[in-house]
Order: C-alpha cells, then structure tokens, then sequence
C-alpha cells in the first residue's frame, strides 16, 4: 500500500534548487563541508562531512528526505555523528529557519553527548 501511495508524491529532485542553496548555508553556519553521496532512493539526498568544526576527523552524514509518514514539511532530515543518529526533523523551506533547526539539532546531539559523558570519537589532524 505505502508504494502505492509513493506514485503520487514528488521525488527529492523537485526541491534541488532548495537543496543546492541549503547545504552550502549549513557548511558555512556549522563550519562542515558537506558533499553528495549517492543517494539511495528517488526520495533520499545523504551528504556526508569527513571533518567536524574544529578540523578533527568526525564523519558526519545529513540525511534530506521527503519519504516520511510524519512528514509535515518539504523534507525530513537526519544526521548521523559517528554512526549515531540524530533527528533534526521537518524542514519548511524557509532557509533561515531551516538552519536554525538544523544549527540547534548539530549541537544538542554533542550537548547530550556530554550530559552522558559519553564521548564523541573525533581524530585531531592537526
């Protein structure tokens, strides 16, 4: 039933001129540098970032999709810091606002990681 329901939404393409102007603000705001991976499906963009702010080795993956039941917005997103994911949640297509949603979700998954004094596996390479 879900594919079914599939045929009638717009892919991930349709918000390519969105997207292209989106990832460049969140590598300047969060100071990443995110580039396209393959995506996996025609609802699915994943970008990835090898380095973290402070230039130590941190793989960093932003997932836009807009293959969601919950889907309130244009697309869904989802981080994933070190293999542990992170939701950043609807995304409305307003770009300021999107970064600021995706700004908080960055480091309120380092936040928590701190609060659990759990720590994050992140390679110096200077």
């Amino acid at each position: 039933m879900r594919a079914i329901n599939r045929l009638n939404e717009a892919k991930v393409t349709k918000y390519d001129k969105y997207i292209s102007s989106l990832i460049p603000a969140i590598n300047e705001r969060l100071n990443l540098s995110f580039t396209p991976m393959m995506f996996s499906d025609p609802y699915t963009y994943k970008f990835r970032s090898l380095t973290n702010s402070e230039n130590e080795f941190l793989p960093v993956e932003l997932e836009l999709t807009n293959n969601r039941i919950d889907l309130d917005g244009i697309l869904w997103g989802t981080f994933k810091i070190a293999g542990k994911r992170c939701e950043i949640g609807n995304l409305f297509g307003d770009l300021n606002d999107d970064l600021d949603i995706i700004e908080d979700s960055y480091y309120y998954h380092f936040e928590q990681a701190e609060r659990k004094n759990e720590k994050i596996p992140a390679i110096d390479l200077n």
